[in-house]
Parts: structure tokens; C-alpha cells; sequence
């Protein structure tokens, strides 16, 4: 007993201070041999990079006893799935590569915690290519990992790494959410980009709204997560298509303008039925530097319906009118306002006038009749210690603070 008592003790410290990681490869210098600090036994290490091999080789991975170059972990298996690495034992990396060529790589380390390896609804894909794939049900987080675009990056604020997201078939009862980070091991729901269905409002009384039509999103991101509750089918791609002048290819639809760095003036010119009532709006989550504004400006029907955001933090606000849209415009008066995260839709036809929802709008409930608050979507892993990416725990802040 005292022994099985020891070894739990043992598990349970060695696992206090392990968290999930996304590490640069700029991190690592040739004149130090790297302790990579909060691992623990069992989780697994993957990498995403578009660096060339020969740079790649020259970084080593000690696990333990065991010790590999990068290259080899910068591969798939047969089944398209990522290759990785267990970790067993004290995590070192070295490189021989000089200073110049280690600043200029653009890859990442990721390395997950023990309970999310273990976790059968929790993967890892790494894009680099057009790749299709499924979840056939339960609760599942899938986190995608970016990297450097092969193409010319000079076509206005063209991220330099793009997830290209389209064919999203899903049914309403399986709500799907895309999160920007990575995910912890306990709950978040404040760094929600995406969503479907969502919960608009009428007074006291809360609708869900599926969009069996979703414009292609472009996510320009080192990496993101989804989490589902039910089966799905996304295709994933690493391109980016300018986007500064869209126009939808739909009458119901929702879309993505997203920014985390360099940012132009974008435009969404709707399709709207002529003749008919609508709903359109905005969800948006942003942290926008000092001295810098970003407005929001929607038109529908005869009005506009705007919001300036000018250093301030939002969690999945929103705002939305019983019009159908024809324009979107997002402006800034600064080429790096901060992050940027908006989920616009439209949708025709009838629909019970609207007003400004709470800031809660996770749900699992599917349908054009009043429902109740239901628990947010959460990833699927729980229990370790986890460490926010700075916006993250900002936005934790905020919630909290809020309510």
C-alpha cells in the first residue's frame, strides 16, 4: 500500500507543473542545450514545419535515453496522421545551426499534455497540403497546427501561415466551434472565433440558427483548435486567397474575417432576396493595441450597424438587426491593430425582432422554438495544470470580471 501510495504521490508531482506548449524553433540556440520545462511522461511531441530537412536534421531531440533529429518527426505515418514523439524522461533539444539560419525558421514544437495524448477524441493534424478528414461522434478537439505558406506572400495582409477551411459538413445537432491557441486541459470557452449553430435572442427567449452554408474561412494562425460534439467532415488546406473584397456565394450564410497581424480594409458584399426580412450580425473577440481603432460596420436594409473597438478587450461580443445584410466593412486606422476575430452571417426570411444577446452563446440545442441556457462546448480533456496563451487569459479575465 505504501508503495502504491509513493508511486501516485510521484505521477501526481511529476504531472503538477506539465501544461500544454507551442514552441518556435527561433527559440533554440546553438550555444545551449535546451531544458524544455512543464513535460511530462506520456505526453506527445509533434512537429509542424515547412523548413527545409537539411536545417531540420541539424536539431536534436533527447528524450530520456533516446535521441532523434527533428526530421524524422517532420513526416506523416500512413494514414496521413502526423508523426510524434512519447515523451519518457527529461526533454532537451540542441541545433547545430548558426544564429542566421535559426532565426529564420518558421516552424513550431507542440507538445501536448499526458491526459490529451490518452484522450481517444483528441488528435493533431499539421497542414501543409489539401487534406479531408472525419470524427465520427462523441466530444473532440482537434488541434491544427499551420505552417509556412509555399506561395507568394506579397498580396496585401496575406499571413505568412494559412489554414484554408472549406466543405464544412456537419448537422445541426452536432454544434461545432473553432478556438484560436492551443488547448488547455480544463475548460475555456472565451477564445471562441466560430461557431455553429449559434444562439441569437429574442427578449428572454434564445433560437439556434444552423447554417448549412458556410463561406470558405481562412485562418491565419500558428495554431488552432476544434472542438465538436457529434460527427463531422472539414477540408483543410495550406493557401490563402485574397479576400479583401468577398462576396458571399449565398443568401444564408456565415464567414470569418480574421487578423492577428498586418491588417487592410476588408469588404463583404452579401447576396440578399429582394423582397424579404432577414436577420444579419456580427460575433467579434478582439485585443486591440493602444492607439490603434477597428470599426465594424454593417449595412442592412436602410441602416448601419456599427461598433468601434480602440484598445479594448472583447469576448464574443456581438451585435445583429432584423435586416438582411448587403455589406460589411472592417477598417482600421493602423496597419497592426492587434487581434481580430469576427464571425459575420446573414440569413433570409422571416424572423422575431432581435436585440443584443448576453456574452454566453455556446449551446448544444438545435431549432426555431425557445430553449433553455445549456452548458458550453468544452475540449475534451480535463484535469492537468494548463497556461494560457497571453489573449486567452486576458479574455479569462475579462469573462470573469464581467459576470
Amino acid at each position: 500500500m505504501s508503495q502504491l501510495i509513493f508511486l501516485s504521490l510521484a505521477l501526481w508531482i511529476s504531472s503538477a507543473g506539465a501544461y500544454p506548449q507551442l514552441l518556435p524553433l527561433t527559440k533554440f540556440s546553438s550555444s545551449d542545450l535546451s531544458f524544455v520545462n512543464g513535460t511530462e511522461n506520456g505526453a506527445l511531441l509533434f512537429v509542424a514545419s515547412a523548413d527545409n530537412n537539411k536545417y531540420l536534421r541539424n536539431i536534436k531531440i533527447t528524450n530520456g535515453v533516446t535521441t532523434i533529429t527533428m526530421d524524422h518527426l517532420n513526416d506523416v505515418n500512413r494514414d496521413g496522421t502526423p508523426k510524434s514523439l512519447e515523451i519518457n524522461g527529461d526533454l532537451y533539444i540542441s541545433t547545430a545551426n548558426n544564429e542566421t539560419i535559426t532565426k529564420s525558421l518558421t516552424g513550431n514544437i507542440y507538445i501536448t499534455t499526458r491526459a490529451q495524448a490518452k484522450d481517444p477524441g483528441f488528435s493533431v493534424i499539421v497542414v501543409k497540403h489539401a487534406y479531408s478528414f472525419y470524427r465520427d461522434g462523441g466530444y473532440t478537439t482537434v488541434v491544427i497546427l499551420n505552417t509556412q505558406l509555399q506561395q507568394d506572400n506579397t498580396k496585401g495582409d496575406q499571413p505568412s501561415k494559412v489554414t484554408y477551411v472549406t466543405d464544412i459538413q456537419h448537422s445541426p445537432n452536432t454544434p461545432l466551434h473553432f478556438q484560436w491557441g492551443i488547448p488547455p486541459s480544463d475548460a475555456i470557452i472565451t477564445n471562441i472565433f466560430y461557431g455553429n449553430p449559434v444562439s441569437l435572442y429574442n427578449g428572454s427567449d434564445r433560437y439556434q440558427v444552423f447554417f448549412e452554408h458556410v463561406e470558405p474561412i481562412q485562418i491565419g494562425l500558428d495554431c488552432w483548435y476544434i472542438t465538436a460534439k457529434g460527427p463531422f467532415v472539414i477540408s483543410l488546406d495550406s493557401k490563402y486567397v485574397d479576400d479583401r473584397n468577398y462576396k458571399t456565394t449565398a443568401s444564408n450564410t456565415t464567414g470569418i474575417i480574421l487578423s492577428n497581424g498586418q491588417f487592410e480594409n476588408h469588404f463583404v458584399d452579401f447576396q440578399p432576396e429582394m423582397g424579404k426580412k432577414g436577420t444579419s450580425g456580427v460575433f467579434y473577440s478582439s485585443v486591440i493595441n493602444p492607439n490603434s481603432n477597428v470599426g465594424i460596420y454593417l449595412e442592412a436594409g436602410t441602416g448601419i450597424d456599427s461598433t468601434i473597438l480602440n484598445g479594448t478587450i472583447e469576448a464574443r461580443s456581438s451585435f445583429y438587426t432584423s435586416e438582411q445584410a448587403t455589406r460589411l466593412t472592417v477598417n482600421t486606422t493602423t496597419p497592426l491593430p492587434g487581434s481580430i476575430y469576427i464571425q459575420y452571417f446573414t440569413i433570409s426570411g422571416d424572423i422575431y425582432p432581435l436585440t443584443d444577446p448576453p456574452r454566453n452563446f455556446a449551446t448544444t440545442t438545435v431549432g426555431q422554438t425557445p430553449v433553455p441556457t445549456s452548458a458550453p462546448i468544452f475540449p475534451t480533456t480535463q484535469g492537468s495544470s494548463f497556461i494560457f496563451r497571453a489573449q486567452s487569459l486576458i479574455l479569462l479575465f475579462v469573462f470573469v470580471f464581467l459576470f
